[in-house]
C-alpha cells in the first residue's frame, strides 16, 4: 500500500509529499491551496496560462507549469490530483496508473481531508437533469431547518472549501457530474459514502466522453456505492431502481422511491395535488405526511411536471436527515429557480416565450416539452453523439415546428417535423432564430427553447444562449 493511500484525515502525515495537478480552475485551485496547507509541494499542470491562477498560486507557493497532458507520462510525485474533464481511460492517466502513482480527484481528497473541523455527514445527488436544482432545493429545506449546509461540487463551489470551512457544516450536500464520479474508487479509504444519495433521473449524455451509454450509466451508479442511510430512487425512472438494486451499500440501508404518483410505503409522491410522504413517518402504513401542494408549487413557478420530481427528491433527500416537514414547506415557499430552466421571458400577443436553454440533451427537451401542448421549438448546438430523432417521434403532434440553431445541423435529416427552419451560422443566429420562431408562431403557440446540446459552438455558455434568446426576445416585444 501507497503512504497516500493511508492518509485518511486532514491530520495524517501529509508534510513533504509531491503531488501533480491536472488542470487549473476553481476545483484545481482549490485542491492546490488544500494541499499547500498540508505540506506538500504542488505543482499545477494545464495546457493554457491563467494570469490570475499564476498569480493565486504564487501566493500559496505552488508552481504552475504550462504543459499538455501528453507530456505528463513521466512525471515524477508521489500522487496526482486530476481534473473532472480528464478521462480515466485517457492513455496518459493509464501509463501513469501503470506507474503506481496515485491518482486522486477533488472529491475524493475532500472526503479524506473532511475531518479539518468537523465529520458531517455527506447528501450525494446526480442525475442527467435536474440535479442542480434538486442540490439547491435540498439545500434551502435543511437551512430553512435551522442547519448549517453547503451546497457543493458540480454546482460550483469545491467541495474542498467547504470542508475546510472554519465553522464547520452540518450538512454537504454534493452535487456529481458523471465526470467526478467517473474518478471516484469504489473500494479503498478513498472510496466516498454519502449518508443519502439520489439519482434524479438517467438518460443519455455526455457519449463523446463516456464512450458507450453502459460507461456513462456505470459512471452514475457509482452515486449510490457504499451508502450508508437512504437511496433515493426515482420512480419513473427503471434506471435509477436497478441501480440502487445493484449498489453495495451498508446494512440496513433503505431505499426511498420518489415520483408523480400516489405514494405506497417507503415513497414520497402526490396525492390528490397534495406532495406527500409515505417513506419517513412512523404511521406510514396507513397514513401519509402533507408537506405542499401543487396549487402552492404553482404561485412560486415550480409547477412544471420535471420540476415537481425534483422538489419531491430533494423532499424524500431532506426528509432522510430528519428535517421538520414545515421547514421544507417554508423553504418551498421562498425557492426561485435559476435561470434558464424553463423561464418564462415573455408573453405577448398570445404567444408564450420560454427559455430553457440549460437543457443540453435530449432527456432535458422531452422533460420540457412534456408541459406544453402546442410548440415552436427553437433546437440544436453541440449534440455530444447523442440519437436527438426520438424527441421528434415522441412529440410529433405537440411540436408546430422547429427552428433549427448549431453549425452542425446534420441530423436534420433524420427528424420528423412538420416544419423545418434551419438558421445558417451567423454572428448573431439567436436573434435570426426567433424573428423565424415569430414569423411561425399564432396565439396558443409556446416559443421554447430548448436547444438539446451544448452550446459552446455558437455561444460561451448555455447562460450566454438563454441571454441571447431573451434580449432578442425583449427586442422583438418592443417592435411590435
Amino acid at each position: 500500500m501507497s503512504r497516500v493511500e493511508g492518509l485518511t484525515s486532514w491530520y495524517s502525515d501529509w508534510q513533504g509529499l509531491s503531488a501533480a495537478i491536472l488542470g487549473i480552475g476553481v476545483s484545481g485551485f482549490a485542491a492546490a491551496d488544500s494541499l499547500r496547507e498540508l505540506g506538500v509541494d504542488v505543482t499545477v499542470y494545464a495546457p493554457e496560462k491563467h494570469t490570475r491562477y499564476n498569480k493565486l498560486l504564487d501566493a500559496i507557493g505552488a508552481r504552475y507549469v504550462c504543459a499538455y497532458l501528453d507530456e505528463l507520462c513521466e512525471v515524477d510525485v508521489d500522487f496526482i490530483v486530476v481534473s473532472p474533464g480528464i478521462s480515466p481511460d485517457n492513455p496518459v492517466i493509464k501509463r501513469l496508473r501503470d506507474r503506481q502513482i496515485p491518482i486522486l480527484s477533488e472529491i475524493e481528497l475532500a472526503w479524506r481531508v473532511r475531518d479539518k473541523v468537523n465529520t458531517c455527514p455527506w447528501i450525494l445527488i446526480t442525475g442527467t437533469n435536474g440535479k442542480t436544482t434538486t442540490a439547491l432545493l435540498t439545500g434551502s429545506m435543511l437551512a430553512k431547518d435551522g442547519a448549517r449546509v453547503a451546497v457543493c461540487g458540480n454546482i460550483g463551489t469545491p467541495v474542498l472549501d467547504a470542508v475546510r470551512n472554519p465553522k464547520g457544516f452540518d450538512y454537504l450536500v454534493v452535487e456529481l457530474s458523471s465526470f467526478q464520479l467517473s474518478l471516484l474508487p469504489m473500494h479503498g479509504n478513498g472510496a466516498v459514502k454519502g449518508f443519502s444519495s439520489a439519482c434524479v433521473n438517467l438518460d443519455e449524455d455526455h457519449l463523446e466522453w463516456h464512450g458507450a451509454k453502459e460507461l456513462y450509466y456505470c459512471a452514475k451508479s457509482r452515486v449510490y456505492h457504499g451508502t450508508t442511510g437512504f437511496c433515493v430512487y426515482n420512480l419513473d425512472d427503471e434506471e435509477t431502481k436497478k441501480m440502487v438494486e445493484q449498489a453495495c451499500v451498508a446494512r440496513n440501508v433503505r431505499a426511498i422511491g420518489f415520483g408523480l404518483c400516489v405514494p405506497d410505503v417507503g415513497q414520497v409522491g402526490i396525492v390528490d395535488g397534495i406532495l406527500c410522504d409515505r417513506a419517513f413517518l412512523s404511521a406510514r402504513k396507513d397514513s401519509a405526511l402533507e408537506i405542499t401542494s401543487v396549487e402552492k408549487l404553482e404561485k412560486n413557478k415550480l409547477s412544471m411536471r420535471h420540476i415537481i420530481s425534483d422538489v419531491l427528491c430533494a423532499v424524500a433527500l431532506a426528509r432522510s436527515v430528519e428535517t421538520n416537514p414545515l421547514s421544507i414547506s417554508r423553504a418551498l415557499d421562498e425557492f426561485c429557480l435559476s435561470p434558464h430552466r424553463t423561464e418564462v421571458v415573455a408573453k405577448e400577443m398570445g404567444v408564450m416565450w420560454v427559455n430553457d436553454s440549460k437543457a443540453t440533451n435530449p432527456h432535458a427537451v422531452i422533460a420540457s416539452l412534456s408541459n406544453f401542448s402546442r410548440v415552436i421549438l427553437i433546437f440544436g448546438g453541440l449534440m455530444k453523439g447523442v440519437d436527438v430523432s426520438g424527441i421528434f417521434d415522441r412529440f410529433y403532434e405537440t411540436i408546430k415546428a422547429v427552428v433549427v440553431i448549431g453549425k452542425n445541423q446534420s441530423f436534420v435529416g433524420n427528424i420528423k417535423c412538420k416544419k423545418i427552419v434551419c438558421i445558417p451560422d451567423s454572428n448573431d443566429p439567436m436573434s435570426e432564430a426567433v424573428a423565424a420562431a415569430d414569423l411561425l408562431a399564432t396565439p396558443g403557440d409556446t416559443v421554447l427553447l430548448s436547444p438539446g446540446g451544448s452550446s459552446f459552438d455558437q455561444f460561451e455558455s448555455y447562460e450566454h444562449r438563454g441571454n441571447c434568446f431573451i434580449n432578442a426576445v425583449k427586442d422583438l416585444v418592443k417592435r411590435k
